[in-house]
């Protein structure tokens, strides 16, 4: 899948909590939509609407941590928006789309 941008999505090891935009540049999928909410005394919250890729994204053999940033491409600066956990099944199972959602856990909750 081509890295088209400006906005990336990268999963990721729980230890990479430290962004770099060498390392989480990546595009895991085709994303759709997004919407990134703050309530007052709830945590952060990422909805991506994605291509759906067809298989389990609760699997213990793939990483539910992820990396959500934007590149600027007038100045060459990275932006790292949200850092956090896959939560749940996704919304609509069935379709060429599917909806995810992400909550910025500290790693130590």
């Amino acid at each position: 899948m081509a890295n088209t941008g400006p906005f990336y999505f990268k999963l990721v090891d729980p230890s990479d909590k430290t962004f770099d935009p060498t390392r989480h540049n990546g595009w895991d999928f085709e994303i759709f939509n997004f919407r990134r909410t703050l309530e007052e005394g709830q945590m952060p919250k990422l909805e991506l609407v994605i291509k759906n890729p067809l298989r389990g994204l609760l699997d213990p053999a793939f990483n539910v941590w992820a990396w959500f940033s934007f590149y600027d491409r007038i100045t060459h600066t990275w932006y790292p928006l949200f850092f956090g956990r896959l939560v749940g099944q996704p919304k609509e199972l069935v379709g060429l789309k599917i909806t995810i959602e992400l909550i910025g856990w500290p790693l130590d909750y």
